[in-house]
């Protein structure tokens, strides 16, 4: 895969305005804008993109909005990453979600 990478959302959404992405991975925990906030925010400027949560905390629930936007559980990964594998079937099935 191709990859690049932002050091929080503000500067994602920049990167997002003059690349072709598919799918962004996304932290919860970023500074300045949240991850979930960022998705609900790029959700609108973007609708075909495809959102992967990986996240640090135990606790994260999936609320309605991300719901709506088309997250389900099966999209949030916890740090570490125990299943590479998955993780990779997950990127391609949404790219070829994407390219469908």
């Amino acid at each position: 895969f191709g990859c690049l990478t932002a050091e929080n959302a503000e500067s994602a959404i920049e990167i997002l305005a003059k690349s072709d992405v598919m799918v962004a991975i996304v932290d919860i925990r970023l500074p300045g804008i949240s991850g979930d906030e960022f998705i609900k925010k790029v959700f609108h400027l973007y609708p075909k993109l495809s959102y992967i949560i990986h996240t640090g905390s135990m606790e994260f629930e999936l609320d309605s909005e991300l719901i709506q936007i088309g997250i389900s559980n099966d999209l949030i990964f916890t740090k570490p990453i125990e299943d590479m594998h998955k993780f990779s079937i997950t990127i391609k099935s949404l790219i070829n979600k994407h390219n469908g």
